[in-house]
Parts: structure tokens; sequence; C-alpha cells
């Protein structure tokens, strides 16, 4: 059960180590921030009152850019997330923040045992290097809490 997470952690951790030219001014025109995600899910059903609690592990890609000088970074991100009730997630949000802070909104599929539904999630994250993260995730029967954090290493680029 733990071999398939494992693996993608270890794949995570050297896809990061060579990401050479981090930079942490915030004088940049564009950035990609990578890095993997550990989330701790608190959820409920309708059929279940009783909230479910179960560890996560994923890897996030975003892409930001400023639309003009003076405005706030906005951007889009790429997850996948495996926890360890078997269900496996992906998703894609549309962000804004700067590297430091921020918040999320898009749509997130969830697959487990060859079904998939679809919902929405939203994201609020604080930090450096090291985020603090709350998410929190809606589907058509069932909603999540979700805090945990993120460890994202920024490249920042300069046109």
């Amino acid at each position: 059960m733990l071999k398939r997470p494992l693996q993608s952690l270890i794949l995570m951790l050297a896809f990061i180590s060579s990401a050479e030219s981090a930079d942490y001014s915030l004088n940049f025109v564009y950035s990609w921030v990578v890095g993997p995600t550990f989330y701790w899910n608190f959820g409920a059903t309708k059929d279940k009152p009783v909230p479910e609690r179960h560890f996560a592990l994923g890897f996030q890609v975003s892409y930001y850019r400023f639309v003009t000088n003076e405005s706030v970074p906005v951007g889009i991100n790429l997850g996948i997330e495996y926890d360890f009730h078997e269900n496996t997630r992906l998703y894609s949000e549309l962000q804004s923040g700067y590297y430091y802070g921020g918040l999320a909104l898009g749509a997130v599929a969830e697959i487990k045992e060859q079904k998939t539904k679809f919902g929405f999630q939203s994201s609020l994250w604080l930090g450096a290097l090291l985020f603090g993260s709350a998410r929190y995730r809606k589907f058509q029967d069932e909603s999540y809490w979700a805090p945990g954090f993120t460890l994202s290493v920024p490249v920042y680029i300069k046109e």
C-alpha cells in the first residue's frame, strides 16, 4: 500500500532538488513554483456524519505572471494527490497572490475504484518555501476541509 506514495515522494524530492535557479526577490515577470504537498483531509457525507480523516501526498506545479507592472500576479496550478483511502485527485485552480501567500479556486476530479466524481476546491496559503495551507473541497454529496503544508521551490524569471 505504501509503495506508490513513497515512490512519488522520492520522485518529487528529486525534481525539486534539480531547480537550480531559485531567486527569492519579487522582481520578476513570471515564475514557476513546484513542490510536493501534504494534506490531512477531514470530511463528512450525508450518509456518514462522522468525519473521515486521511493523509494525502501530492505534487503541484504553479505558473504566475504579472498582468501589469503594478498588479498582483495571477496564475494557474495543476496538481495530483493520492490519499491512503485509495483516492487519486487531479485538480487545477486559478490563483492570485504573491509568493508568500494567496488564494485559489478551481475544479477537482476524484478517482476511486474506477469511478470518477467532479467538484470544486478552494485553497489559501501563507509562508515561504514551507507553506501552511488550508483547502476546502466540495463534491455533490460530501465536503472536505484539508489543512496541510506544501514545500515549494520558486523559480522566478525576468524577461
